[in-house]
């Protein structure tokens, strides 16, 4: 019984010792636990923390856009760029060609070298009828036709060293032979910080408007019979002589130039007193030159004065001009002089108009007794254009020329003289179209002259023919220009 006591007693004290750990772990665990205001706070830092990392994520991924961004934007520049660049013929030695202004261009990236290669066309199909004048003689009607490359002319521009001395080399190809004939050949130095400039070769002597605007840029399909006879003196309309030239041009209303030379059409010729000149006009083998010319212009662009069509005209255009030469020759001196308004009115727009007067002194050396050896030749010339539509694409135009030669010319003095022409007045009855596909780099002209006093003297260039009595002459006359 005792011993049954005994062995109890380890048995209980054993079962409360792990009465007593078991509870104390159970209030462990209670203490342990969050209450619910605790674990409310953990879950709104949680939140936040979150959140931040969330803003955070967000920043990263704005500025890696912002960067991806630039660098394709810097990336499509660079492409853009090189593109570009590669677009162009040639790429070397920081030399780039191509298009551009309107022309092709190789030039430096400073711009102190340029060349500018171009190429000038006109073809052209002449129908000549003259009333009884066949084989030279008035006998029957003769009529003419056929094509004529009135002018293929290459040449090379632009500036070298610096952009104040510019250059120009031209030649054009023989109507007849084939061969290439120099036109122009000059330098030409602008001084800097001053209106001044100078030029030296080879060069139009444009101390009349009609010359002075080029062939590229006419109205018509060649110039008017007045400058063909006297400003031209039948040497195919272009006056080119050799010289030196200085010329006044501040940007401003007023301008002008003056030249020396070897006298009248002396292009091509050596230094000796031989060569060039006119011997329709009696100017043989001339010695000097003296040509100036001075403009001013009213109001509008010095631009839109280069030609005679109101084709990119968007103001107001005046301008009056005055000029003339002086040339000396073993035989006479020829005194040329001219003044002539250009206008192109914006008010209506479209309209292009110019009128000039020209006139010729000659004062010869020797002539026969009783003879004037002093004659006066003068005439003037008016014409008008319209451009039909908005596009400036199609314009239709008219002129008038009259020439007057001088009934006391001493004979002997070339085709002017006397006695060696048929009719003293000539009159010109001009009116044609011209359809620009892109402005005078390429475009057709076509019209129909009328001589109701036919002409003593070729001007084949323009397609006009003499004639042994004064009878009607007209001539069709349809063109293709094209400037490269």
């Amino acid at each position: 019984m005792e011993q049954t006591v005994k062995q109890s007693r380890p048995i209980k004290v054993t079962a409360f010792a792990g009465w007593v750990v078991a509870m104390s772990g159970t209030f462990a665990v209670a203490a342990a636990e969050p209450t619910k205001e605790e674990l409310v706070d953990q879950l709104r830092q949680l939140q936040e923390k979150v959140a931040r990392l969330e803003s955070a994520q967000q920043g990263t991924a704005a500025k890696v856009d912002q960067v991806d961004a630039a660098l394709v934007g810097k990336t499509v520049t660079d492409v853009q760029s090189d593109a570009d660049r590669r677009s162009q013929l040639l790429q070397a030695s920081g030399f780039t060609a191509g298009y551009s202004q309107g022309k092709f261009l190789i030039q430096s990236e400073d711009g102190r070298f340029t060349l500018n290669p171009n190429v000038f066309l006109q073809l052209r199909y002449i129908a000549n009828f003259r009333q009884e004048s066949k084989n030279g003689v008035a006998e029957s009607d003769d009529y003419e036709n056929g094509f004529d490359v009135r002018r293929l002319k290459f040449a090379f521009d632009g500036n070298i060293f610096t952009k104040n001395l510019t250059y120009r080399f031209q030649w054009n190809t023989n109507r007849t032979a084939g061969q290439p004939v120099l036109d122009e050949g000059w330098v030409k130095y602008f001084f800097e910080g001053t209106p001044f400039s100078v030029r030296a070769g080879t060069f139009l002597d444009g101390w009349d408007h009609e010359t002075a605007v080029s062939s590229k840029r006419q109205l018509a399909v060649e110039r008017s019979v007045l400058h063909d006879v006297l400003a031209g003196g039948g040497n195919n309309s272009e006056n080119y002589v050799q010289g030196v030239e200085v010329v006044y041009d501040d940007g401003g209303p007023f301008r002008a130039s003056a030249n020396y030379n070897d006298g009248f059409s002396s292009r091509n010729t050596i230094f000796t007193d031989s060569g060039g000149g006119s011997a329709l006009l009696g100017i043989n083998n001339p010695q000097w030159g003296v040509s100036g010319r001075a403009e001013y212009k009213v109001f509008g662009d010095w631009k839109n004065y280069e030609d005679f069509t109101a084709l990119g005209t968007t103001k107001d255009l005046l301008v009056v001009g005055v000029g003339g030469s002086v040339d000396g020759s073993n035989n006479n001196n020829a005194y040329f002089h001219t003044v002539d308004v250009q206008w192109e009115p914006a008010a209506v727009k479209g309209l292009a108009a110019y009128a000039a007067y020209v006139g010729l002194a000659r004062d010869f050396r020797t002539v026969a007794a009783g003879a004037d050896g002093s004659p006066y030749d003068w005439g003037f010339v008016g014409q008008v254009s319209y451009l039909l539509d908005a596009q400036g694409q199609w314009e239709v135009f008219g002129r008038y020329s009259y020439t007057s030669l001088d009934d006391d010319a001493p004979t002997g003095t070339g085709t002017l003289g006397a006695a060696a022409r048929v009719s003293d007045h000539l009159h010109e009855f001009t009116v044609g179209a011209n359809y620009y596909l892109r402005g005078h780099a390429a475009k057709f002209t076509l019209d129909l002259m009328y001589l109701p006093n036919g002409s003593p003297i070729d001007l084949n260039g323009a397609g006009i023919l003499a004639q042994p009595n004064d009878q009607d002459q007209f001539v069709l006359r349809g063109q293709f220009q094209l400037l490269l």
